[in-house]
């Protein structure tokens, strides 16, 4: 069985089949698209949820999503600056910063993580520690990048610590460590 035939993919599929105007389902297939890697599938997804309902900041989330790992991290964060700050903030904060730090705009990608915490000092799923490692592991500050890896490492209950975990990898290849 591939992942699209999976139980949820068929379900939604065949709810857009009976109302192809739910952009609660075209979110939904955008949401699983990108997280099973199928990011063309996704972007087109979450394009298809905004076109039916463009006052949603939901399938905004999907369409940056799927923009950012496909490499266009300028269109990606353009969508996530378009997306108000208190619609999720750990996941748009965490996302805009690493877009930032993908576009060379690393010192603003710092500055947007420090202004976060200062709001969110909680750091839920761990992601601002997370790409505040990419940013020191970056700038060849190993034992801090170290400090803020094991910070985020300890958020693991969160339900997107995959993201996280993303950022951590992302830390310890900065340093050329591929093991732990």
């Amino acid at each position: 069985e591939s992942h699209l035939d999976a139980p949820e993919m068929v379900q939604f599929r065949r709810a857009l089949d009976l109302n192809p105007n739910s952009d609660e389902g075209h979110y939904n297939l955008a949401w699983i698209y990108n997280h099973i890697g199928l990011l063309d599938e996704g972007l087109q997804e979450g394009r298809k949820a905004f076109a039916i309902n463009p006052n949603a900041t939901r399938p905004l989330f999907q369409i940056g999503n799927s923009l950012l790992w496909q490499g266009k991290y300028q269109e990606g964060f353009d969508i996530w600056r378009s997306i108000p700050r208190q619609a999720y903030p750990e996941f748009l904060g965490s996302q805009t910063a690493w877009a930032l730090f993908q576009i060379g705009r690393k010192d603003e990608a710092s500055a947007r993580i420090k202004e976060l915490l200062k709001d969110y000092p909680e750091d839920a799923g761990g992601a601002f520690a997370g790409v505040q490692a990419i940013l020191l592991a970056a700038a060849r500050e190993e034992r801090s990048a170290e400090d803020k890896i094991e910070s985020a490492a300890k958020k693991k209950a969160f339900g997107h610590f995959h993201h996280t975990a993303y950022w951590i990898a992302s830390a310890y290849a900065w340093m050329n460590k591929p093991r732990l």
